[in-house]
């Protein structure tokens, strides 16, 4: 009888690590069990599972490219929604908070930066870097990121008109070159 392996194949759906049902996930908890699941890795699957994990950030290349439009569009000057939407139309930056710091993930490129440099020059992400990812797969799709983007947009559009935030919203596409996300992408 063939053994199975304790190792799963990996996908997406397959990042979560293992971690107790209900128990409460702390930053701490979250980078212990990173790197307790990067030591149970054996030889290659630490290197496959970082090709894993760009790779689909950048198969996600055409939602992190619409990022920066409803990020605007999330934003509201008078109630801050985070520093995140700001970011990623003003730098062209998304920001993914890591146990220990934060990466960034290049909407234009998909290509996740470090935090030191992500504004003025920025450098790809070390596979140290990458692999803390493996336990925030929340984080990297891009797709519940713009729902939820796209959420707040819709909700800030259901208010009472405000033509000050209208009139800086349409000043901020044009000063940054922001055109909105084509209907088929």
């Amino acid at each position: 009888m063939r053994k199975k392996s304790p190792l799963r194949p990996f996908h997406a759906d397959h990042w979560r690590p293992r971690f107790p049902i209900g128990a409460k996930r702390t930053p701490s908890t979250r980078a212990a069990a990173s790197a307790r699941e990067t030591k149970e890795l054996p030889g290659r699957a630490p290197h496959d599972l970082i090709a894993c994990i760009r790779h689909c950030v950048r198969r996600q290349l055409t939602l992190w490219n619409q990022m920066p439009w409803w990020a605007l569009e999330a934003e509201d000057p008078v109630e801050d929604f985070g520093n995140r939407p700001a970011d990623a139309y003003t730098h062209r930056i998304w920001w993914i908070h890591v146990a220990n710091g934060r990466l960034a993930i290049d909407p234009s490129t998909g290509l996740m930066v470090a935090e030191s440099n992500a504004f003025s020059h920025r450098r790809v992400a070390s596979d140290e870097e990458t692999i803390r990812l493996a336990t925030y797969p929340d984080q990297l799709d891009a797709s519940a990121i713009l729902l939820r983007l796209q959420a707040r947009a819709i909700e800030l559009a259901n208010r009472p008109r405000n033509d000050r935030t209208e009139e800086w919203r349409e000043e901020t596409r044009t000063e940054l070159g922001l055109v909105p996300p084509s209907e088929d992408g």
